[in-house]
């Protein structure tokens, strides 16, 4: 009796066994995100994906949901979120038409970068901190408004740089003083968007 259950164990064990190893090794499609350590796809944004299927790619076909895309190579594309919610790359067997598999992706809004500036310096910087691992964006500040703590003073210019101006009241400032510089800018997925940078001398 006990050699009889001991066979029925063995036989639903290595049945078991088996199914964990052959689903194991079934062929997986794939869409994975170009950039290293991101799951998430940036509106606004030239994300980059790569498509793939160890069984074969001749053997699938895949479709888009939520992305427009544009081809960079065999199996590699730009996509840009369409809108705010989840999306899709879904596989077929060119077979039967069966969906295989679906790789879907969260879309989040484009993240603000942070405005830089150093003491003694004149460029004013519109970037993201090392952390963020979107290498593609830049920005450029359209006008800028900069303002002394304690003075009615007040001036104007554009582009990325202080004017010979503003780096002469800045440099007959007291130490300790705080500056603020307000604008806007545009770049990579946005246009005209306000931002402000508040700093000490």
């Amino acid at each position: 009796m006990i050699f009889k259950y001991f066979t029925v164990f063995l036989l639903v064990f290595l049945l078991n066994i088996g199914s964990f190893f052959s689903q194991k090794n079934t062929p997986r499609p794939y869409a994975i995100i170009g950039n290293p350590g991101m799951s998430t796809l940036f509106m606004g944004y030239p994300n980059t994906i790569e498509i793939g299927y160890n069984g074969g790619m001749e053997k699938v076909y895949y479709t888009f949901e939520n992305l427009n895309y544009s081809q960079i190579n065999d199996y590699s594309y730009t996509v840009n979120p369409i809108e705010h919610k989840e999306a899709k790359v879904n596989f077929f067997s060119k077979t039967d038409s069966t969906l295989l598999d679906e790789w879907v992706f969260n879309v989040e809004p484009f993240p603000r970068p942070t405005m830089y500036w150093l003491k003694g310096k004149s460029e004013i910087l519109i970037r993201y901190d090392p952390e963020v691992p979107l290498t593609k964006a830049n920005f450029k500040l359209n006008g800028w408004i900069l303002s002394i703590s304690d003075t009615n003073r007040v001036i104007t210019g554009s582009g990325n740089k202080l004017s010979t101006e503003a780096i002469s009241m800045l440099n007959a400032c007291p130490s300790g003083s705080v500056i603020r510089i307000q604008g806007t800018f545009s770049g990579t997925g946005c246009m005209g968007v306000p931002i402000e940078g508040v700093f000490k001398l």
